[in-house]
């Protein structure tokens, strides 16, 4: 799962849906949803760490952890396996460990 980073756009993310982990979250008792947001005045909460950090990219740092480097793409992703997945998958780029 990632989001465009598009520096023309207002904002730098956009195609934004919600994962399953946030989806999941939705549904859930707030007393299962142990990562809580720690922005001023912000009250989410969600139970999956994951689910949290795309929250504050998201919401609050309008910036993402992890971009792909190849030409033209700029897709943010919240891990490095998330992003070397898509490079490989995307571009044929291949990382060493």
């Amino acid at each position: 799962l990632g989001y465009v980073v598009d520096e023309a756009s207002p904002g730098p993310c956009f195609n934004v849906t919600n994962s399953p982990h946030e989806l999941l979250s939705l549904t859930l008792d707030n007393s299962l949803k142990q990562h809580k947001c720690t922005e001023n005045d912000c009250t989410a909460r969600f139970r999956f760490k994951e689910s949290l950090t795309r929250h504050e990219c998201m919401q609050h740092k309008k910036e993402w952890p992890y971009v792909c480097t190849a030409e033209g793409c700029g897709l943010g992703v919240i891990t490095k396996d998330q992003r070397r997945k898509h490079m490989k998958l995307q571009h044929g780029i291949i990382f060493r460990k």
